[in-house]
């Protein structure tokens, strides 16, 4: 956070500045970008030679100052508002797909970028269930003539269905019970004219 997040930020919008230029890309950039929900702090929009789509980057920057403080599997499997939370970002995502903003286009990539790691435990844990994706060196993403150790993971379907679904399901099932305590309230409320003091309770 802070100043080096900032700094961060600005870093990784200059590199995508550069790689649509370099690449001769038709090309929007844009950061701060409220549709894009948590990925809002680069949006980078282009078109490519094999259609006519608008396509979508989306990114979420995530600074560490201290790395020795890993990333943990706790940190990514909980409905918790926490930082590498996996459900906070698929409900994002999600967002962002249905905002008419990105409805007719193709989002490409939600990416966490990040100069954390994730710590040993976790990398044994995932190991079957994420894959290091080798990026082409003209590919937009590609991090290899800059960070020699940087990394491209992507999470495999199998793990989003078996251990992420259960979490998403269960943050819904919350989000629709305090919905369902709402509209009882406001039927409450509408009954009694105006004068239900019920809502000290929800």
């Amino acid at each position: 956070g802070g100043f080096r997040g900032n700094l961060y930020q600005v870093k990784l919008l200059t590199l995508f500045f550069y790689r649509g230029l370099s690449l001769i890309y038709e090309y929007e950039l844009g950061t701060e970008i409220e549709e894009a929900e948590k990925f809002d702090d680069l949006v980078f929009k282009y078109k490519n030679t094999s259609d006519e789509d608008e396509h979508y980057i989306m990114v979420q920057a995530k600074h560490k100052m201290e790395k020795t403080d890993k990333i943990k599997i706790t940190d990514l499997l909980t409905d918790k508002d926490v930082n590498f939370g996996l459900v906070k970002y698929y409900n994002s995502f999600r967002k962002a797909e249905n905002n008419e903003l990105f409805k007719m286009g193709v989002i490409d990539y939600v990416i966490v970028y990040t100069n954390n790691e994730f710590d040993a435990k976790t990398e044994m844990i995932l190991k079957d269930d994420i894959e290091e994706v080798d990026l082409a060196k003209e590919n937009m993403l590609c991090l290899c003539k800059i960070d020699k150790k940087g990394k491209f993971y992507k999470f495999k379907s199998e793990f989003l269905l078996e251990k992420l679904k259960p979490l998403v399901k269960k943050f819904l099932c919350e989000y629709y019970r305090i919905a369902e305590r709402l509209v009882d309230f406001l039927l409450m409320y509408m009954k009694s004219g105006g004068r239900c003091t019920e809502w000290e309770r929800f």
